[in-house]
């Protein structure tokens, strides 16, 4: 296709240039006293200078033809006109094919610009989809949890917060359950730490199974996990929540071939707005809470009692790290 447009003029103006010069050239004798006056293809004339006649002939004449030169009066004058109209059509060829050259080289620079534009600008938007991409993976691997892949603890303080400025705006409840493993340092100590990492990652398989879809799982470090409901029904629904905790995740968990072990888990529970407006106030109620349950024996939750509660541990170990 480039060949042809590129090419094509080209070998057209040459064929052009050919026929004007055939045209013009010097008479072709062929016998003393004879000149062939003619075009290609066409019937040729035989001139006779002494008179005048001409005789057509049948075949086209190979050689080259030319006309008859102007000075010479013996020529006939049919062909001296049809000299002169091949070199005005000839010319005439010779515009118009430089014309068309013109247009096709300006088709062909026009494809080529496109060409270039559109190659340029998928390449540009495949770049600006990968970064876009990488940017979402690094801020998913950021606001998650490498072992169980749960939401971690930065994670989990954006969406609280998020979670809070919406029930502020809608004005419904959020329930907040903070989990503390039993038993879990054991495991650790008995089995080593890939065991501890089998049983955490089962318990969180464990925890997703007792959530709904638009609730919020985190590991929040170590043994110790976090819940957000949203919008809870009451706070029996939330009782209900914890009680189901509580048995899921006293099962027995395998973590060898022959082994089995059994740990539990303390809950603490506070509510938005009923125990806090803010995040800050909300954890520290719900750590209370939790320790709470723990000192109770463990395996049990317990939801935030402002006249039974005791500061556990310092608050700055509840917020978020950075």
């Amino acid at each position: 296709m480039w060949a042809v447009l590129l090419y094509g003029p080209l070998l057209a103006v040459q064929a052009s240039h050919a026929n004007i010069a055939r045209a013009t050239a010097q008479p072709y004798q062929t016998e003393p006293g004879e000149i062939a006056v003619g075009a290609a293809g066409m019937p040729f004339e035989w001139i006779t200078p002494d008179t005048g006649d001409t005789d057509l002939l049948s075949e086209p004449l190979r050689p080259p033809f030319v006309r008859q030169p102007p000075q010479s009066d013996s020529a006939s004058p049919q062909a001296q006109q049809f000299a002169d109209h091949r070199i005005v059509q000839g010319e005439l060829n010779l515009n118009w094919l430089l014309f068309w050259s013109l247009i096709g080289g300006a088709t062909l620079l026009a494809t080529l610009v496109l060409m270039v534009f559109f190659r340029w600008h998928r390449i540009l938007r495949q770049e600006i989809e990968r970064r876009h991409q990488a940017e979402q993976e690094a801020r998913r691997l950021a606001m998650s949890d490498s072992l169980t892949g749960l939401a971690n603890r930065s994670g989990f303080f954006q969406r609280f917060r998020e979670a809070i400025s919406l029930a502020d705006r809608q004005q419904h409840e959020l329930g907040l359950l903070w989990l503390d493993l039993d038993k879990f340092k054991p495991v650790n100590e008995s089995y080593g730490h890939p065991a501890g990492d089998q049983l955490l990652k089962a318990l969180a398989d464990r925890l997703l199974s007792v959530c709904r879809e638009s609730d919020m799982v985190a590991r929040m470090g170590g043994d110790e996990f976090a819940l957000l409901i949203i919008n809870p029904e009451s706070e029996q629904a939330l009782r209900q929540v914890a009680e189901r905790l509580v048995n899921q995740l006293i099962a027995p968990v395998e973590i060898t071939a022959a082994e089995e072990v059994s740990i539990g888990v303390s809950i603490g529970i506070a509510i938005y707005p009923e125990h806090g407006i803010s995040s800050t106030i909300l954890l520290e109620n719900a750590d209370k809470a939790l320790y709470e349950a723990k000192r109770m024996g463990g395996n049990r939750y317990r939801i935030y009692n402002a006249s039974t509660a005791t500061i556990s541990r310092p608050l700055d170990l509840l917020t978020e790290d950075d």
